[in-house]
């Protein structure tokens, strides 16, 4: 039903430009191969780039944007991190993240837990500003997501900046920095930014979220099974326009006989796709328009 591809990145990058490209799925990284692989939806191709030796083992995988890789590598207190370009082998070191004043908060929080999710989920989100590796700025939402850490790989230390309120997405596009926030009105903020000796334009776009009930609101007792809705947010680029995609979640949550650490009975949940709604952020004042 598939065909796997396991060619080398030399002949892959010789044939990349007679290739139309679609998404590709990156499967789960197997740190024992140290090696990355990719699914072409479309085709049904398995692709698998071997990581530069250089590197070493790579122990995290924050995210990608533009064809590019977010990876670490190192001690968990020090890691050091690198954009990766899997087709090319090209890897550029980025600031260290021991800079981001909240990386030791973040460590101190996961040490607490007992089933540590290690340093994944610091960052939630990664965008560059351009695939040219030589001209690229890249943003990020780190922990505790209302913050963003923007750099560029030639600086020394990550450049911090505080909102007030959850940031759901970031995207750059028509050379703006955008970020999604949800709050009961429609409104756009435009903040000028400093990163390192160049200034960044990012517009906050808030968009009103529906009405959606919390588990914090529901009253559990043991064995009972509650649903109740919620709404993930995406900002995307398509032929130069911005839409917000949201997919709309139904959680199932059951009470069940089990405590956690800190003696507390858990809640065996569980998420699933109800739809999803397209909506047109326009030019130039960012009214919204709903496709469907």
């Amino acid at each position: 039903m598939s065909r796997t591809c396991m060619s080398g990145r030399s002949a892959f990058q010789n044939n990349v430009q007679n290739i139309v490209i679609f998404p590709w799925m990156m499967l789960p990284y197997e740190r024992e191969t140290n090696c990355v692989r990719f699914f072409d939806l479309c085709g049904g191709f398995l692709y698998k780039f071997n990581l530069p030796k250089k590197l070493g083992r790579v122990n995290w995988f924050f995210g990608s944007s533009k064809g590019w890789l977010i990876i670490a590598n190192g001690p968990q207190c020090n890691p050091r991190s690198f954009l990766f370009n899997p087709i090319s082998g090209i890897h550029i070191q980025l600031p260290p993240l021991t800079t981001i004043p909240s990386f030791q908060t973040y460590l101190t929080y996961q040490s607490e837990l007992k089933f540590s999710r290690d340093i994944d989920h610091f960052f939630v989100k990664f965008e560059l500003s351009s695939t040219d590796s030589t001209n690229v700025i890249v943003a990020g939402i780190i922990f505790p997501y209302y913050k963003l850490a923007i750099c560029r790989p030639k600086d020394k230390s990550w450049t911090i900046w505080d909102y007030d309120t959850y940031l759901y997405d970031i995207l750059y596009s028509n050379g703006i920095w955008h970020a999604l926030i949800h709050t009961k009105l429609h409104f756009l903020e435009i903040h000028q930014l400093r990163v390192g000796d160049e200034d960044v334009i990012l517009k906050i776009l808030s968009v009103p979220c529906p009405d959606i009930q919390q588990y914090n609101e529901i009253e559990f007792e043991l064995g009972l099974t509650s649903v109740c809705g919620g709404l993930v947010s995406y900002l995307l680029e398509s032929k130069g326009e911005i839409l917000l995609v949201q997919k709309m979640l139904e959680h199932t949550a059951t009470q069940i006989d089990y405590y956690d650490h800190y003696d507390t009975r858990c809640l065996f949940t569980y998420d699933s796709t109800r739809g999803f709604y397209v909506l047109k952020i326009g030019y130039p004042n960012y009214h919204i328009h709903r496709y469907n």
